[in-house]
């Protein structure tokens, strides 16, 4: 088992690192798969054109779930929409957000269909067929867009991905699940071969194609997990995808009830971003940096405590504590800056005035 684990792995690695290559250079040559970095879009932080499909990478290292069980097979499959969706998001940039939603609700449905992934036990209460369909639904499609959200700076996507399959592969070799444990070091090394080209210089981004393909891993291994031990914690699994989920919860209120605008339209107020912005000083490499700790501890403090529910409520609440009040503290520093900026624009066009005067 160990042999083909590690045989399994380094393929996946060595398949992502050569895809990322080819299509680094195939950008180079044929000025294709670019992000163009005069784009105004908010999410844009690069300073040069760079290839945008480095998701393909981990895609193509994950055909690999082919060998290794049905359950490697289904999940193949049931990912494909939600792949597809996202990559020709990045080759055409004209897919709508409700085209895209519209797509990956097949990869929403698809895991109850295909793996019974759906989870009734919710630790402090239970829920029937029906209703775990539908709450696993949601998870699904909304764990996509959250792995997007966060998205967007060198490594902060990739490394938070490794730690939370890291969890859940440590969780599976422990309870001696063997296909999740060589689906999860696959995406591992897959994602491993992407960050080498990714941080700390940004030679390639993920793309919506790739961060829908972890998204939905994330969401679904999560479920299974769940589903196949009932020793593990349903709250063991959201401490350990805490941080997309407060990210895509948090996002949704903040825009479609408090600022009542679209919650699909991008925009600079992210968490990352003032951390980005007012913490690192706009470094780029660095933000993953900031929030990579904070990300270990919690998944650490889970594995340690996977089937104590009131440990790992705990740590839910701990968590989103230190969400909100991170942002509170940012954005309260953003508006400062802001007001000041102002006042001195203010002073200087009276200034003009004056000397027009």
């Amino acid at each position: 088992m160990h042999h083909r684990l590690l045989i399994y792995s380094v393929i996946s690695l060595l398949l992502s690192v050569c895809m990322q290559f080819i299509v680094i250079r195939l950008s180079i040559k044929r000025g294709i798969f670019i992000d163009h970095h005069e784009s105004d879009l908010p999410q844009k932080f690069h300073q040069k054109p760079t290839p945008r499909v480095g998701g393909l990478g981990i895609f193509i290292s994950c055909l690999l779930f082919v060998f290794t069980s049905k359950v490697g097979i289904l999940l193949l499959i049931a990912a494909l929409p939600a792949f597809l969706a996202g990559v020709f998001e990045d080759l055409y940039l004209n897919l709508s957000p409700n085209k895209r939603l519209l797509i990956m609700i097949a990869s929403g449905i698809l895991p109850a269909v295909l793996l019974n992934a759906v989870v009734t036990n919710f630790g402090i209460f239970n829920a029937n067929y029906s209703l775990g369909v539908f709450i696993s639904f949601v998870a699904i499609i909304g764990l996509i867009n959250g792995a997007n959200m966060i998205d967007g700076f060198n490594g902060l996507l990739g490394i938070t991905s490794i730690i939370i399959f890291g969890s859940f592969a440590y969780m599976a070799y422990h309870f001696y699940d063997y296909d999740l444990l060589f689906i999860n070091a696959i995406i591992i090394t897959a994602t491993l071969g992407f960050i080498l080209f990714n941080y700390p210089t940004g030679a390639i981004f993920m793309g919506d194609g790739g961060a829908y393909l972890i998204g939905f891993l994330m969401a679904v291994i999560a479920m299974l997990l769940s589903v196949r031990h009932s020793e593990i914690s349903p709250f063991f699994v959201l401490v350990c995808i805490l941080y997309p989920t407060t990210e895509v919860i948090f996002s949704f209120i903040r825009k479609g009830i408090i600022h009542n605008a679209s919650p699909f339209q991008p925009d600079r107020n992210h968490l990352h971003m003032l951390i980005n912005r007012y913490i690192v000083k706009k470094n780029n490499s660095k933000t993953i940096l900031v929030l990579a700790p904070v990300i270990l501890i919690f998944n650490l403090l889970a594995i340690c405590n996977y089937g104590n529910q009131s440990i790992l409520i705990l740590l839910v609440i701990a968590f989103v504590v230190f969400y909100v009040v991170s942002y509170y503290f940012l954005l309260r520093h953003q508006q400062k800056v802001e007001k000041t900026k102002g006042h001195f624009i203010s002073i200087v066009l009276n200034k003009l005035r004056r000397t027009r005067k």
